[in-house]
């Protein structure tokens, strides 16, 4: 797989593929121990967010924009989804080459909550990049979509904060841990 495309791999686990870099959880976020609000029900992510935990986990020198789109996450009945809604990304390759492209991302599985931290079953999730359009000196083109990919997890343990209508991830990755912040839609 190219390292340019690693990134939305890694979106695709939100919760779990980037907490499989690291066998240890991370340190909760800032002022975290146990969840000051209960993190069960329906859960969004918007732009800077996702904007920022993607700078974060993008394993490449291309620098990643969120043109529009959401990440939404249900944590019900011991088992949790995260799903985008008309996530579409663009990116910078070199000065002459960009990129835009729509990302269908689902992952889930079963989950268990202790005070601080997510304990993660066996994760399924899939990627499918759609409608990629790379721009070269001006001339654009659009090549054939790739067939999704569909993976299966081993669970981790990630630490979250959860406090009034915000909910805070602290996802490990190669060097630092990213933050991803859901909130209640």
């Amino acid at each position: 797989m190219s390292a340019r495309r690693l990134f939305p791999v890694a979106l695709t686990a939100t919760l779990a593929l980037a907490a499989a870099v690291s066998g240890a959880a991370p340190a909760a976020p800032a002022g975290s121990g146990a969840s000051a609000c209960d993190p069960q029900g329906a859960w969004v992510a918007r732009g800077p967010g996702i904007a920022r935990y993607l700078a974060a986990i993008n394993p490449t020198l291309v620098r990643i924009r969120v043109l529009g789109g959401t990440m939404q996450m249900q944590l019900r009945a011991g088992r949790w989804v995260v799903r985008s809604s008309g996530l579409r990304v663009a990116g910078k390759i070199s000065e002459t080459t960009s990129f835009t492209e729509a990302l269908a991302i689902e992952a889930s599985g079963p989950y268990t909550l202790t005070g601080g931290t997510l304990r993660l079953g066996k994760v399924l999730s899939s990627l499918a990049i759609r409608d990629v359009k790379i721009t070269t000196g001006g001339e654009t083109v659009s090549p054939p979509d790739p067939a999704p990919e569909v993976e299966t997890l081993a669970g981790r343990t990630v630490r979250h904060r959860c406090a009034g209508d915000t909910l805070t991830f602290a996802i490990p990755t190669p060097g630092l841990t990213a933050t991803l912040t859901f909130t209640r839609p």
